[in-house]
């Protein structure tokens, strides 16, 4: 082999050397991304698959599978605290008679998000 050669081979590998490490942190992070929103969308499923008896449901949509790939696991606790969170407010809402005024019922807003059985069921445990 000639010097030429050597010094070519040498250059192409410590071409491939800089460019692997380059893309390396990118290939890293978009594999974690991924790998996050697969580990959520299956949380997700699990979490619709129990709340069905309450009927609680998650959807499994863009803005969540961003949330879930960017958080991972605690994306998928955030979303529920969100969701019970919101309905907590209207609920609160309904209490003070501000729905009412907006020409809500407390029924067609806790249907909407999925949240009336929940809340029914809620209810009837603190009558017992």
């Amino acid at each position: 082999m000639e010097t030429n050669q050597i010094v070519t081979y040498l250059a192409c590998l410590t071409i491939l050397f800089i460019i692997g490490k380059v893309l390396a942190v990118p290939i890293k992070k978009i594999l974690k991304l991924i790998g996050n929103s697969i580990l959520g969308a299956i949380l997700l499923y699990f979490i619709n698959i129990i709340g069905q008896a309450f009927e609680f449901h998650i959807g499994i949509n863009v803005i969540t599978s961003i949330i879930v790939g960017i958080l991972g696991v605690p994306g998928v606790i955030l979303l529920i605290i969100v969701k019970l969170f919101i309905a907590w407010k209207w609920l609160m809402m309904v209490a003070k008679g501000e729905l009412a005024k907006r020409g809500y019922t407390p029924k067609q807003f806790l249907t909407y998000f999925g949240m009336y059985p929940l809340f029914t069921n809620f209810i009837q445990l603190l009558q017992i």
